[in-house]
């Protein structure tokens, strides 16, 4: 199959920022599974990434349900379920959580384009996204024009679309692979050892994945897995701070509690005397009562 955009970009920035040649593997052929051996030592913190899984519409998801999943040099893993596979078989075909063949483990490089694949965000994430009003309201109307400009190409078909739903239609498609979860078992159950019963996994064959950040662009859903019992968490916010009022701050923050929330999982406090004019402070710290 032809390299979609997502992994065009990725290898773009491979080949950009990786040395070419390391351990005697190519840049563009090193896996994430290599970055085990300088890890061995405990000298350097353990990397996690993250991305979200989007639900696929064609198969009955719904388009703006997110479902968060990490990458360590381990593994690829469900953050909710803890469902998890080798982070070298991502991309096989499995059946029944075992992998049916054989495909060499996914490159570095296409990670990165996975991770930083914001370009697939649909309209409405991109409004949901942005903290400064006078730019949202240039979206909203160029989103607004998108819309019409497809209702009437759609006219021509015979067919009419709900203006919800261009407003979520993606220009570029997320990265797609085998899903690793696909037939867990008969009952599409999969039992997470240590963090309680296990939780229902999507059917769907394929995942779809794509940058966290069109969901919430703080990503500590890895860190709440109930089985790393995290005490302390640390967020380096490099984003650039306005000294209008047109900037919501808190709207990340306020996210990732939201998915705390939904979850029940444990989360500081954020209370509105702190999170006003957070951005203008060198430091920010939250607690629990």
């Amino acid at each position: 199959a032809s390299p979609s955009l997502v992994e065009l970009y990725g290898f773009t920035v491979a080949n950009a920022v990786l040395p070419a040649r390391s351990d005697h593997i190519p840049r563009l052929s090193r896996g994430l599974s290599h970055q085990f051996a300088g890890l061995a030592s405990g000298h350097r913190p353990l990397p996690l990434y993250a991305a979200v899984r989007l639900q696929d519409e064609a198969a009955g998801g719904d388009a703006e349900e997110y479902e968060w999943v990490e990458f360590s040099p381990w593994a690829f893993a469900s953050c909710l379920s803890g469902r998890s596979v080798p982070v070298w078989s991502l991309g096989r075909h499995f059946r029944r959580g075992r992998s049916v063949s054989s495909a060499p483990e996914l490159p570095l490089a296409v990670l990165f384009g996975v991770w930083g694949a914001a370009f697939t965000a649909s309209p409405l994430e991109v409004l949901r996204s942005l903290r400064l009003k006078r730019r949202k309201e240039h979206v909203a109307a160029l989103a607004e024009h998108v819309v019409q400009l497809a209702e009437h190409v759609a006219a021509f078909g015979g067919e009419q679309s709900s203006a919800a739903r261009l407003k979520r239609m993606r220009v570029v498609h997320p990265f797609e692979c085998p899903s690793p979860f696909a037939d867990s078992d008969a009952a599409g159950r999969c039992p997470t050892p240590g963090s309680g019963p296990g939780k229902a996994v999507q059917a769907d064959e394929k995942l779809m994945l794509t940058d966290a950040g069109v969901n919430f662009n703080v990503p500590v859903p890895p860190l709440l897995r109930r089985e790393r019992a995290v005490d302390v968490m640390l967020m380096v916010d490099s984003r650039a701070f306005a000294s209008d009022e047109s900037v919501d701050e808190s709207r990340e923050l306020s996210c990732a509690a939201a998915y705390a929330q939904t979850h029940g999982l444990p989360f500081p406090d954020l209370p509105p005397s702190l999170l006003k004019g957070m951005g203008a402070r060198p430091c920010t710290v939250f607690g629990t009562e």
